[in-house]
């Protein structure tokens, strides 16, 4: 009787641990749709993931994608997408979808191509319309306010807010995170003189204050100092910062200007290293379509090295003076100079050169470092 009673107890012990387990963690998709909702895409990601293993469900396998996108793993997301889309010819969002991640990896022109058609084929489906316009304002075309109001309808990630309330968004720019994740390195013309306040947020939708080093300023960079630093592996190391010569390819990775401060994801702007000296300005040339919003967005080369900050499609204010005049209407970047070894130290051979990265793994390297900056009063 008392063993009976026992067993009787444990088995009670493990339904009520069963059942707590089943109420913080429910393999739903109403929890994941609620854990990418609280921004826990990591969560959301796990349960959509059973989801799919126990059927097929083109609502979880969608899911998969988004919580995949929103936690940083955008080559799971972009294989997923890949998959969902081929075996869902029929679902506008599934190929929407895929367009955008495709791109955000600069695949733009076979996006767009996608999104036109499918708004051809779809023209009353909100998602076709939310996509198309979604692409076409991140890449700096003109739209119409019907396009502007459509792509409010293209689903954001729920990334942490930036605390503007009712303050005015003086601008936003963009920049990259260095030294052991303590500091943001960006383009001195990002920062209005009347900003009150600074915040960079990066990829992953982390949010931080930052505040301008004044006595840092090198030239036309400057570095902003952060409240809490972001871990250290975020950071682009010093010696993955290294001058444009002998590159050939390069692409610069940020985002657009915008004065809504909701979180968005950085996108890739491939080109060429024109120049990689302009002789003036510690100027670099690039042929990466950029608009003015993408002023101080990252120019790395086909190994993910940073190799310069772009100055935009305005004025170029270097020391005081504006170069636009003398350099033209190119797109320009203020160069890096690669770390000098130390006095007497001898420079080891490289020996050989890794494989070159696949653009979707440097997408996913490379946009937890990569910071929106936004300046209020």
């Amino acid at each position: 009787m008392i063993a009976r009673s026992i067993r009787a107890s444990i088995a009670l012990a493990l339904l009520a641990s069963q059942v707590g387990a089943q109420t913080t963690a429910p393999v739903s998709l109403d929890g994941a749709r609620r854990a990418l909702a609280a921004g826990d895409a990591a969560k959301a990601a796990e349960i959509y993931e059973t989801l799919t293993r126990q059927g097929e469900s083109l609502e979880a396998e969608i899911g998969l994608v988004r919580a995949s996108l929103q936690a940083g793993e955008f080559r799971k997301a972009t294989s997923w997408a890949t998959l969902v889309a081929g075996e869902h010819t029929d679902s506008v969002e599934a190929i929407a979808l895929l367009a955008y991640l495709h791109d955000r990896a600069g695949y733009t022109e076979q996006a767009l191509a996608t999104l036109k058609q499918l708004r051809k084929d779809q023209p009353n489906d909100p998602l076709a319309a939310a996509a198309l316009a979604t692409v076409l304002i991140d890449r700096g075309s003109k739209v119409s306010a019907a396009d502007e109001a459509a792509s409010r309808k293209w689903p954001r990630p729920t990334f942490e807010d930036i605390p503007v309330g009712k303050r005015r968004v003086l601008s936003s720019g963009n920049g990259v995170i260095v030294e052991g994740g303590h500091y943001v390195l960006t383009y001195s013309a990002v920062l209005p003189k009347a900003a009150s306040s600074i915040y960079v947020r990066n990829g992953l939708g982390k949010v931080r204050v930052a505040t301008r080093e004044p006595d840092t300023s090198r030239g036309s960079l400057v570095r902003l100092k952060l409240a809490e630093p972001y871990p250290a592996h975020w950071a682009i190391p010093k010696d993955q910062i290294v001058s444009p010569e002998g590159a050939r390819f390069c692409f610069a990775f940020g985002y657009r200007e915008s004065g809504d401060p909701a979180g968005s994801y950085p996108a890739i702007s491939p080109g060429l290293v024109f120049r990689a000296d302009a002789g003036t300005g510690g100027l670099m040339q690039i042929t990466s379509s950029l608009g003015a919003g993408h002023i101080g967005s990252p120019v790395f080369d086909p190994r993910g090295r940073l190799v310069g900050l772009s100055v935009g499609t305005g004025a170029i204010e270097i020391d005081g003076e504006n170069l636009r005049s003398r350099v033209g209407s190119g797109q320009f970047a203020v160069r890096m100079v690669a770390a000098q070894p130390a006095t007497g130290a001898a420079l080891k051979p490289s020996g050989k050169m890794p494989p070159m990265p696949a653009i979707e793994e440097l997408y996913e390297r490379l946009a937890p470092s990569v910071v929106q900056i936004v300046s209020v009063q």
